[in-house]
């Protein structure tokens, strides 16, 4: 019996303390899980590729992309740890944006805080008004249901899959990153 309390409490430690680092934007979809976050201090294309390939040979992993060298979307097929993937990044002297996390431990969000210290994010938002906006001839056209109202669903998910193929024509359009969760929308009071 006490052998057993010994391993629980052991099965137990170990699973508080990968848990110190969570994903603070994932959920599951027909894709598999999915996570995005930023990552900091990536210098060149080459980094960046070699980050997207090591990361892409992990065991349970669907895909992986970078965006503008610092966005991040991770799909795998099954739960994978924030703590895995930062030690691939960290071998590649790069690290999380602590803004996408949920970090539980001090002296990690103090490691992410210095990283980001060096490496701050430049970039800035300048947001088009709705009624400036050119969209481009492949942006998706208006998909109507069988009555012939706007079918939110299927509009959506055509957003969305031009927006991730085309990010840098959705930048210039709307002044946005794909992918930027830590832009927080001025709302009307």
């Amino acid at each position: 019996m006490r052998t057993f309390t010994l391993l629980t409490l052991f099965v137990v430690c170990i699973s508080a303390y990968s848990q110190d680092i969570q994903f603070k934007y994932s959920n599951s979809s027909s894709e598999g899980q999915i996570a995005v976050f930023s990552i900091v201090g990536i210098q060149s294309d080459n980094q960046t590729n070699q980050i997207i390939t090591d990361i892409s040979n992990l065991k349970d992993v669907l895909s992986f992309r970078i965006f503008y060298n610092k966005r991040a979307k991770l799909v795998t097929s099954a739960a994978i740890s924030a703590k895995e993937i930062r030690s691939l990044l960290k071998a590649h002297d790069v690290d999380f944006d602590y803004e996408y996390f949920i970090v539980k431990s001090k002296s990690d969000f103090i490691e992410m805080s210095d990283k980001k210290k060096l490496f701050p994010n430049t970039y800035k938002i300048s947001l088009v008004k709705g009624n400036e906006i050119e969209y481009p001839d492949s942006y998706p056209k208006l998909i109507l249901d069988t009555k012939g109202k706007p079918d939110k669903k299927a509009n959506t998910l055509a957003k969305t899959v031009w927006i991730e193929s085309h990010p840098e024509e959705w930048k210039s359009m709307t002044g946005r990153e794909y992918l930027d969760y830590s832009y927080k929308p001025n709302h009307k009071k």
